[in-house]
């Protein structure tokens, strides 16, 4: 089982200040860190869908590139 005594006894003071309010933002925000889990998994979810919408008009405008100057 994991000693969470120890769970970042090896950050300098200042990282384990960060880290803290980190937590307790996170915590405050969404209650648990389950839900903080869940958002940034739906939150990943959203970018690599933006991802492919961006390659698929980045591809969809190379094509329209090349069409306009094989047709001159």
């Amino acid at each position: 089982m994991l000693d969470v005594t120890t769970v970042g006894s090896e950050l300098a003071p200042a990282q384990q200040d960060s880290t803290l309010a980190d937590l307790l933002f996170f915590l405050d925000q969404f209650g648990s860190t389950r839900a903080v889990r869940i958002k940034l998994h739906e939150q990943q979810s959203e970018i690599r869908r933006l991802e492919r919408q961006v390659e698929r008009l980045m591809h969809n405008e190379d094509e329209s590139t090349l069409q306009k100057t094989t047709s001159t």
